[in-house]
């Protein structure tokens, strides 16, 4: 697991860690072994998502990338259509295509959702 890609720093951080955390990321990418799971927010355009073409440019066969859509309970209404786009590998495809996860928020926690019914 490595740290998510970062554009800017906050008040305190040193911007030296941009360059180190996409030097550490572009390390593991461009290994053979690597199996990359390009993390994608489902409510994010998948057009504007920086993992998938790093992936692309290490691994242009895609024989090792497989793309994660999270977050799907932020789903807009009305951007179900783009997301099953994405998921049916039309929009970016990708060879090994594209899985959704959805985890349980606090709520559903304490209401006593399982992670079946979530």
């Amino acid at each position: 697991d490595l740290p998510g890609i970062i554009r800017t720093t906050t008040s305190g951080q040193d911007r030296a860690a941009i360059e180190e955390v996409n030097a550490l990321i572009g390390s593991y990418l461009s290994q053979e072994r690597t199996i990359i799971l390009a993390v994608v927010p489902a409510n994010q355009d998948i057009a504007t998502v920086d993992i998938l073409e790093r992936a692309r440019s290490v691994d242009p066969n895609g024989l090792r990338t497989l793309g994660v859509l999270t977050k799907a309970d932020l789903i807009g209404p009305g951007s179900e259509d783009e997301v099953m786009a994405v998921l049916r590998n039309e929009r970016k495809p990708i060879k090994l295509g594209y899985v959704m996860v959805k985890c349980r928020s606090q709520q559903d926690i304490d209401n006593g959702i399982t992670q079946k019914q979530a």
